[in-house]
C-alpha cells in the first residue's frame, strides 16, 4: 500500500483536536467524527508513520498495547461503558489510511449496533472533544507517560 508524503495522512502529528494520552511512540485522541450514542470513541495512533503492524518494532508495539489497554480502562470507568470493542484494520479491504491505529468504541446496552460504527459519524465539536478529554486525563494516572494539552 502506498502512501503519500507524511502531510496527507490524518493520523500523523500534530492534530487538531486535544490529546487523550501520549508517550514516546503512541497518542490517543479522542476521535473528531463519532456517533451519539458512544461518546469517547477513541483512536489509538502511532507517532511514527507505519503502514502495517509488522513495520513497528518490539518497543513500539509493546507501547500501542499499553496505552490501549490504559485508555480502555479509562472509557470503561469514565463513562460507565459496559465494554470497549477494539477495531484495527492492516491492509484493504477496511483500512482507509494506511498508517497503524485502532478504534476503541465504548459500547452500552442501548447503543444499537455491533461494535463498528454505522454511518454517516457526526462532527464532533471541538468544544466537546476538549470538554470529554479533561474529564478523562484525571483518570489516566501513571508516572510514566506524558500528558499533553
Amino acid at each position: 500500500m502506498t502512501q503519500g508524503p507524511r502531510e496527507e495522512c490524518s493520523h500523523c502529528p500534530p492534530f487538531d483536536g486535544p490529546t487523550l494520552l501520549a508517550t514516546q511512540s503512541t497518542i490517543a485522541r479522542l476521535a473528531s467524527r463519532g456517533l451519539r450514542s458512544n461518546p469517547g470513541y477513541t483512536l489509538v495512533t502511532t507517532r511514527r508513520h507505519v503502514a502495517y503492524l509488522s513495520g513497528l518494532d518490539w518497543s513500539e508495539l509493546v507501547d500501542l498495547a499499553w496505552v490501549t489497554k490504559r485508555v480502555a480502562e479509562c472509557l470503561r470507568s469514565a463513562l460507565g461503558a459496559t465494554k470497549v470493542t477494539l477495531r484495527a484494520n492492516w491492509g484493504p479491504p477496511g483500512q482507509h489510511t494506511p498508517h497503524v491505529h485502532l478504534h476503541l468504541v465504548p459500547r452500552f446496552p442501548s447503543d444499537g449496533h455491533d461494535g463498528y460504527l454505522p454511518g454517516p459519524l457526526e462532527d464532533v465539536p471541538l468544544r466537546e472533544l476538549t470538554e470529554l478529554t479533561d474529564g478523562f486525563r484525571g483518570r489516566i494516572l501513571c508516572e510514566s507517560c506524558l500528558l499533553y494539552t
